[in-house]
């Protein structure tokens, strides 16, 4: 755990941020060298290129997380006010057993 801004943050989580980061950057980048090929250095460097990419990639690592809050409030409201209708219906749950016990799961005991 790292703690930033007095908040615990595992590190696997700050992992996947830098590698989502990495490959929105990587694809802005790579897409740039074939839009413009070897003027992408003058479109990059002289007329604020980095700095659009870098706006962006901020932006869209975001609203990925904007977006995904939103829609794990959304599930929870779903799930109180219409629970086992929508979201985890006992019949379509379906549990992968290992067999290390003789016991059989009941998916209604998920939680």
């Amino acid at each position: 755990m790292i703690r930033i801004f007095n908040v615990y943050y595992p590190v696997r989580t700050l992992i996947l941020l830098a590698v989502e980061a990495g490959i929105v950057l990587s694809s802005f980048l790579l897409g740039t060298w074939l839009r413009f090929g070897e003027d992408s250095s003058l479109v990059l460097n002289f007329e604020g290129g980095y700095y659009k990419i870098f706006i962006f990639t901020g932006l869209f690592l975001g609203i990925a997380t904007a977006v995904g809050v939103a829609f794990g409030g959304f599930r929870v409201i779903i799930k109180r006010l219409f629970p086992g209708k929508v979201f985890d219906r006992p019949q379509d749950i379906e549990v992968l057993q290992m067999g290390l016990s003789g016991k059989k799961i009941d998916p209604t005991d998920m939680y």
